[in-house]
């Protein structure tokens, strides 16, 4: 046997694969037809029943795996998904929270122990989190800041255009207009 491969017998057939790399205490191991898992310090998959098309490091105690389909979620160590549905598309977790695109096109996001930050809406697009907010467009095409409880930071008032937030503040555009006072009218 080449150096680096290892046999396994998966659904009843052996397959041969090699090591690709490490994160954590798992090893990266690659079979033919570029499918991908993870070996446990015992010589075991982590996920017996399934390879994967890629495989992430492990961070924050998960890591990214793309399913077959084109399909994503993030792996624990104990080999459960931290999600029962698979997305679109996930970004990795910053300050506690991963942006995860859902079925219809919107976006959320989700904590490390699997549940939703917003209960009561999607996002049109969401944004990594920044000094404890995360910048979300909302379905109406403007921007707001999400806080870690799920709430809106301005819940009466959205922006046309808005940054990240860097010492504790924020660019933001808004818009308003002006009476024949000068008045702004926002």
């Amino acid at each position: 046997m080449e150096r680096n491969k290892i046999k396994f017998i998966i659904n009843g057939e052996e397959r041969e694969g090699r090591i690709t790399g490490k994160t954590e205490e798992f090893s990266i191991i690659k079979f033919d037809y570029h499918e991908y898992n993870y070996i446990k310090p015992d010589g075991t998959l982590l996920s017996p029943d399934e390879n994967f098309v890629d495989v992430y490091d492990f961070k924050d105690g998960v890591a990214i795996v793309v399913k077959k389909g084109d399909r994503y979620n993030f792996i624990k160590p104990d080999g459960t998904f931290l999600s029962p549905i698979d997305f679109l598309f996930v970004e990795e977790f910053k300050e506690g929270f991963a942006a995860v695109e859902k079925e219809g096109v919107y976006w959320n996001y989700i904590r490390i122990d699997g549940t939703y930050l917003s209960l009561n809406e999607d996002f049109e697009e969401t944004y990594d989190f920044k000094e404890g907010l995360g910048l979300v467009q909302r379905k109406n095409k403007l921007f707001n800041y999400i806080k870690p409880d799920g709430t809106l930071l301005s819940p009466n008032m959205d922006f046309e255009d808005a940054e990240f937030f860097e010492n504790g503040q924020a660019e933001i555009i808004i818009k308003c207009k002006l009476d024949k006072n000068g008045n702004i009218i926002i």
